[in-house]
């Protein structure tokens, strides 16, 4: 585990157990924690990026409740990527929050996502710089806030840099020294993320030679608010809309796209299976759910009200 994962969910338990006394408890203790600054995280994000407490609630529920978080996580046994999940909010709340204390902790969580899963972390900075080059827009505001921006990023390499570069240069010693590539691990198909598909338990028929592991079910309404969210974002056009769209996309080419040989060149992107770029469509679905949640009760109000 600690050459793929890096050492914080095992720290937070060995801490926790200091005041619980009862190994299995603290795992519990610290997953359920996680758990929930996860929907908090979230909820910041989004309320402090749209202006509104709706769309951030909804964000939040969204987040926490998507079955993949709990399948990743639990079913699968993957306790430490409850860290990235409670993390992954931060960086993007503090870039949305400006000035430079949020800078100050916006990088600290960018680096210290490095501490809970190298790999993740290398993409949540991949992902958080595509929303802020695309959220950023007009050239007066990049100026304004550039320098913000990039002590943030500045500080999340330079904290992260603890665990990544011994990991680079010790490779050699580990079995990362030949590289890693997980594309012997089957995709996720659109039936797996829309039909309740539990490995256990299936409500409908899943196509034929689709019976794995990974893959699981997102949630239906996640789904149906976040395409509201969509239309919402290509009328309006501006701010968090089209960074949240952007975000989306990617996260869903990596995964649909898994298979297309420009990608699969890539080292960096066969080094995932095509399953664990999920979390990060699950994060922006969550944050895409929110703002149709908002256009909802815009619509709703203008009609009604």
């Amino acid at each position: 585990y600690l050459q793929f994962y890096g050492f914080m969910f095992f720290y937070l338990v060995g801490l926790t157990d200091f005041i619980c006394r009862e190994f299995y408890l603290s795992v519990k203790v610290v997953l359920a924690l996680c758990h929930v600054f996860s929907g908090l995280a979230m909820y910041g994000f989004v309320r402090r990026a749209s202006g509104s407490r709706q769309a951030g609630g909804i964000a939040g529920l969204a987040y926490v409740l998507s079955f993949w978080h709990a399948q990743q996580v639990l079913v699968m046994g993957r306790y430490p990527l409850a860290l990235v999940y409670a993390l992954l909010p931060l960086p993007f709340w503090a870039f949305e929050r400006g000035g430079r204390t949020a800078a100050l902790w916006g990088g600290i969580a960018l680096g210290a996502l490095a501490f809970a899963h190298p790999g993740y972390a290398f993409w949540a900075t991949g992902f958080w710089c595509l929303y802020v080059v695309v959220r950023m827009g007009g050239a007066a505001e990049i100026r304004a806030r550039m320098g913000e921006t990039l002590a943030l990023l500045a500080t999340g390499i330079a904290f992260g840099a603890y665990l990544t570069v011994p990991m680079v240069l010790e490779r050699g010693y580990t079995i990362l020294r030949d590289g890693i590539e997980m594309t012997g691990t089957p995709d996720p198909t659109w039936q797996h993320l829309l039909y309740w598909s539990n490995h256990h338990l299936r409500l409908w028929r899943l196509p034929e030679g689709a019976l794995h592991w990974y893959g699981g079910y997102i949630g239906i309404s996640l789904v149906l608010l976040a395409c509201v969210g969509l239309v919402w974002a290509v009328r309006r056009r501006d701010g968090i809309y089209i960074a949240a769209i952007a975000g989306l996309v990617l996260s869903l080419v990596l995964v649909f796209g898994y298979r297309w040989p420009w990608l699969q060149a890539l080292p960096f992107v066969n080094s995932f299976n095509a399953a664990r770029y999920l979390l990060f469509s699950v994060f922006f679905l969550s944050v895409t759910a929110g703002l149709g949640a908002r256009a909802v009760r815009v619509y709703c109000g203008r009609r009604f009200g």
